[in-house]
Formats: structure tokens, C-alpha cells, sequence
């Protein structure tokens, strides 16, 4: 299991506005990717279970990091 904390500003730990409810966008943009997370507010629960594959695993990176590019643009790395 994991938590990803959504933050306005990597460096400053700044968090997002809590009433744009951005957690709640991302875990949307990755259903519509076929892909359910939980979101805690803007923290992102991952809790896949102990028999995922690798395939499984990459295709959970890859749709998490698709949500993220979709709802928060501006913050790409």
C-alpha cells in the first residue's frame, strides 16, 4: 500500500486548494483509464493486491501518471 500526497509546490510541501478537490479529479481521469484509486482528500491510496503482475503494475504507473498529467499539467517533471 501506498500514499501519494497531491502538493500545489513540490519544494514548499504547499497544499492544493482543498476546495478544488484535485485527489478526487485524478482518481476520476484514471477510472476513465479503467484503473480505481482511492483518494484520502488529495492523498492517493494505491493498495493493489500481493498477486498483481508485472503488466498489472506497469499498467497502474502509467494510467496514474497519465490522471496526474491531465489534472495538473502545469506540475509535469
Amino acid at each position: 500500500m501506498v500514499g501519494i500526497e497531491l502538493v500545489a509546490e513540490r519544494a514548499t510541501r504547499a497544499e492544493l486548494d482543498y476546495g478544488a478537490r484535485t485527489g478526487h479529479q485524478v482518481i476520476l481521469a484514471a477510472r476513465r483509464r479503467g484503473v480505481i484509486l482511492r483518494p484520502l482528500g488529495d492523498v492517493l491510496v494505491l493498495m493493489p493486491p500481493l498477486s498483481i503482475t508485472p503488466d498489472e503494475i506497469e499498467l497502474l504507473a502509467r494510467v496514474l501518471r497519465e490522471a496526474l498529467d491531465e489534472v495538473l499539467p502545469a506540475h509535469r517533471s
